[in-house]
């Protein structure tokens, strides 16, 4: 649910990155779409946000780390 909710404001930002005139000074941008836009940076700005993914990174590092050890703690081959 979560990543089908990033993939679809990740969709819209690029749709109105792309519609963007760089030959005006301001572009118009619907209302609702912009709030989502807005409201996903912000989210993705809370502390609690990079301690839950710094933890998951974390946690990812460590069992690709574990595959590679070998019983008696050296490195093995993958």
């Amino acid at each position: 649910m979560i990543h089908n909710q990033v993939a679809s404001v990740l969709a819209l930002a690029r749709t109105v990155r792309d519609g963007i005139d760089d030959r005006q000074v301001m572009t118009p941008v619907n209302s609702a779409s912009l709030r989502l836009l807005l409201d996903t940076l912000i989210d993705l700005g809370q502390p609690s946000v990079h301690d839950k993914f710094a933890d998951k990174a974390q946690r990812t590092v460590a069992g690709m780390m574990a595959g590679f050890m070998t019983e008696d703690g050296k490195r093995g081959s993958a």
